[in-house]
């Protein structure tokens, strides 16, 4: 690699958005106190056991679960990708794959099996998919 095209690479770098958010942990008190209580989200969550899907009953969980583990995966992933901290990265397949589980455990047919693996392998998981 030449000097020019390091220098380029390093130029880039700094421009990145993990980059800039990483700058602005260190220099904005807002951001860092925001950053700060992602943190402390995430280690909740790591200490939580997955959520759980439930049908019937007092309380019908589906959305509201579903919507928790979007959340929970986007904060996960989302912090990971800052951050590094892999016990991030591993929780939040934890979260997609007590989701697929459970859905794949109803009756819907091989069908809707196949769609749910396929979807997980496009948006970027195909060895989360690969263990359903």
């Amino acid at each position: 690699m030449t000097r020019s095209s390091r220098a380029h690479v390093n130029g880039s770098r700094k421009n990145s958005l993990k980059w800039i958010c990483k700058e602005l942990i260190k220099t904005d008190p807002t951001v860092k106190v925001l950053y700060q209580q992602l943190q402390a989200q995430a280690e909740k969550i790591l200490n939580e056991p997955p959520l759980t899907y439930k049908i019937g009953g007092a309380e019908h969980t589906l959305l509201d679960v579903s919507r928790g583990v979007e959340g929970r995966v986007w904060l996960l992933a989302g912090l990971y990708r800052l951050n590094g901290d892999h016990r991030l990265a591993a929780r939040a397949r934890d979260e997609m794959l007590a989701a697929a589980r459970w859905v794949l455990t109803q009756d819907c047919g091989e069908g809707f099996a196949l769609i749910v693996k396929d979807a997980v392998t496009k948006i970027g998981f195909p060895h989360v998919a690969s263990q359903l």
